[in-house]
């Protein structure tokens, strides 16, 4: 999504999607605000992700900050980002005033992973049996993040990683994505 009036890139992810309900808040996404009250009135779970990743100073900090009072949940684990900007997040969540009978933000961990080898790496836990179950209580606030931060180090290994992908595709190994004008054309 977009920060309305701005370039400002805003992540959220959303649980229990469906391709009816994906269709749907496409044409909402040049404004955040939009696409979260969307969400909440199709009563869809969502949550913020990687809090301030795209933030450069486009809107003033306060009103970037609003954002936290659209959503039910922060991404408070994310598995690219450093522990100290993960604790910042967490810490921010923990100190958001909860007004109007809304629950304190829940907590939710991502791997953001762009590759194989770190799916799975960062997560988030809750109890649940059953999908339905399972939601219902990232829903509660019954959830905390687990798993892996980030660094420099992952990230750096991903982008190679795609980019290694890439090459060996355009040379004709691992999936073949590619028709044989296109692959001679960019290599």
């Amino acid at each position: 999504c977009r920060f309305p009036g701005t370039d400002l890139e805003v992540h959220l992810g959303v649980y229990g999607i469906t391709e009816a309900l994906h269709r749907a808040v496409q044409p909402l996404r040049r404004n955040v605000f939009d696409v979260a009250a969307f969400l909440r009135e199709a009563g869809v779970f969502f949550a913020l992700n990687h809090l301030l990743f795209f933030y450069r100073g486009q809107v003033p900090l306060d009103a970037y900050l609003a954002l936290l009072d659209e959503v039910p949940a922060i991404e408070a684990r994310n598995g690219t980002m450093l522990p100290a900007h993960n604790d910042l997040v967490a810490e921010i969540a923990g100190r958001w005033p909860v007004a109007g009978g809304r629950r304190p933000l829940a907590l939710l961990g991502g791997s953001d992973a762009h590759t194989l080898r770190r799916i799975g790496a960062t997560w988030t836990e809750a109890p649940g049996s059953t999908r339905e179950a399972f939601l219902e209580n990232l829903r509660e606030g019954r959830a905390r993040p687990g798993g892996n931060h980030g660094g420099a180090v992952s990230v750096a290994r991903d982008a190679y990683a795609v980019i290694g992908s890439y090459v060996a595709s355009l040379a004709g190994f691992g999936p073949r994505d590619h028709a044989a004008g296109h692959r001679a054309f960019c290599l």
